[in-house]
């Protein structure tokens, strides 16, 4: 239970397993397993009062959901692999592969917002859904390798990024009564002082048409840290991404008004040098640049 909220719970359950082998002295595998999968009932908290631009003067254990309709479950499935290998004294190759699912189902109560509050105050009880399944494979593969060139200590780091994406979402139904559904269940107004949790709102009977987001990302970067001396280090890098995005409204149907589609490349880098006036402190500037891609949550 949820200390101090009528009606809130939440509960979860979990595992995660790992295993790692020691192949031979220059290969090591590691794989990991986790799950979780959790049940509450989502509460979004207390009306907002704009006559006095603050949350409603409520009782704090008041909660606005519908008990018997409203519900949040999530799950998660993630396995991981992990190969180490020792290619020379110099050099070392990490390659991690990572693929699972995810899911996000929901039918939440949001409460509305009020002008001002007394005895018979109501507000609409407004249900937001969703039922979101989220696919991903992807690997990240990287080398690093250290060499001197004549005074100077190199440390090369170089790696590439692939990954898939697809996030689907096929939203609850609700039986609300309108003018293409009369028979169903109107729309209920809570009381803000008494909200009554258990009022007959229109339920669940079935689920709406299915959207699809998918998400390719290929990425390469390559950096590189100079020791000159004890005291002096300078480092550079530069990575390029590309994303390729699509977003069906309709899984598998085509639609001119609402499909969209977006390949967009990046190029960043980092470059900085760091002073060590003394062996256990340093003083470092960085000049960096970084960009965000439109529509990076994909859900």
């Amino acid at each position: 239970d949820i200390a101090g909220r009528n009606e809130v719970f939440d509960k979860r359950n979990g595992v995660a397993l790992a295993a790692d082998y020691q192949a031979s002295d220059k290969v090591d595998l590691l794989v990991d397993y986790y799950h979780l999968d959790t049940d509450v009932m989502p509460d979004r908290g207390h009306p907002w009062d704009r006559s006095t631009n603050a949350p409603a003067s409520v009782d704090r254990d008041n909660f606005y959901g519908i008990v018997g309709r409203d519900f949040q479950e999530t799950g998660a499935d993630v396995l991981t692999g992990t190969v180490d290998v020792a290619l020379s004294e110099n050099t070392k190759l990490s390659s991690k592969t990572r693929s699972g699912e995810t899911t996000n189902d929901y039918v939440v109560s949001t409460p509305a917002g009020i002008n001002s509050l007394t005895a018979t105050t109501t507000i609409p009880n407004r249900a937001s859904t969703a039922g979101f399944t989220n696919k991903f494979t992807g690997n990240t593969t990287q080398i690093t390798h250290e060499r001197h060139v004549g005074n100077t200590e190199h440390t090369i780091v170089a790696g590439v990024e692939i990954s898939n994406e697809k996030v689907t979402n096929q939203p609850y139904v609700l039986n609300t009564q309108s003018a293409t559904n009369p028979t169903g269940t109107p729309a209920h107004a809570l009381n803000v002082l008494n909200p009554d949790n258990h009022a007959n709102a229109p339920a669940v009977i079935g689920r709406g048409d299915t959207s699809l987001v998918k998400a390719d990302v290929q990425s390469v970067y390559v950096m590189d840290t100079v020791k000159l001396n004890p005291k002096w280090e300078v480092f550079g890098g530069v990575r390029h991404d590309t994303f390729d995005l699509k977003r069906q409204a309709r899984e598998s149907t085509y639609d001119a008004n609402s499909d969209s589609e977006d390949k967009t490349s990046f190029v960043n880098g980092h470059a900085g040098v760091v002073y060590k006036p003394k062996e256990n402190g340093s003083i470092y500037t960085s000049l960096s640049t970084s960009s965000n891609l439109p529509g990076e949550m994909f859900d």
